[in-house]
């Protein structure tokens, strides 16, 4: 057990409804986070005795987060409130560190970051998959080039491809707005 003692005051006190699954009897299981923690601390079935916006110290499990009972104790609210950032005008509603502002930040980086890798790696597996066909095809030639060579030229057709797929990839909403397609002889 990585035993430690931890400082906060209660943000939020949870409940849980969950069956024993040794008796198989309903049972309440309570949790709770402080805020300067964002992980939750479990008091099982053992309700706590201290309410939101208190001030508490207690031990805890550093892995679990499972909570001594007989350790909680009510401290004084200032000693573990930590100072708000300088220049800090943000409440709690808005900003980065409310839910708003976590899901702007996550879409935001969503569109920059995570998007643009999945399309590369998808990109990255068709590239190699069209490379290896058209070896197979002998549509791809490495002329004379020495076999310690080919290896790297092998890895730039990859990578070519890669780029040039990834670019469709990313800019498919736009081509697709000007996409007619061709018409066939039973459209005429």
């Amino acid at each position: 057990m990585s035993d430690r003692t931890y400082k906060g005051v209660v943000s939020t006190l949870y409940e849980k409804p969950w069956t024993d699954r040794d008796t198989g009897d309903d049972i309440v299981l309570h949790s709770f986070q402080i805020e300067s923690e964002k992980r939750y601390f479990r008091t099982g079935t053992n309700k706590p005795n201290f309410a939101e916006g208190d001030a508490t110290s207690f031990v805890a499990d550093g892995k679990s987060g499972n909570v001594d009972l007989k350790s909680v104790k009510q401290v004084e609210a200032e000693t573990v409130q930590a100072p708000k950032p300088a220049g800090s005008t943000a409440s709690s509603s808005t900003g980065a560190g409310s839910r708003d502002g976590y899901w702007a930040n996550k879409e935001k980086r969503d569109q920059t970051v995570t998007e643009p890798r999945i399309s590369y790696s998808a990109a990255q597996k068709n590239a190699t998959a069209l490379v290896c066909a058209a070896l197979q095809a002998d549509a791809l030639s490495f002329g004379s080039t020495a076999k310690g060579k080919r290896l790297d030229m092998l890895v730039d057709f990859v990578e070519l491809t890669t780029l040039r797929l990834a670019s469709l990839q990313m800019n498919a909403p736009t081509l697709l707005e000007d996409y007619k397609a061709p018409q066939s002889k039973e459209d005429e």
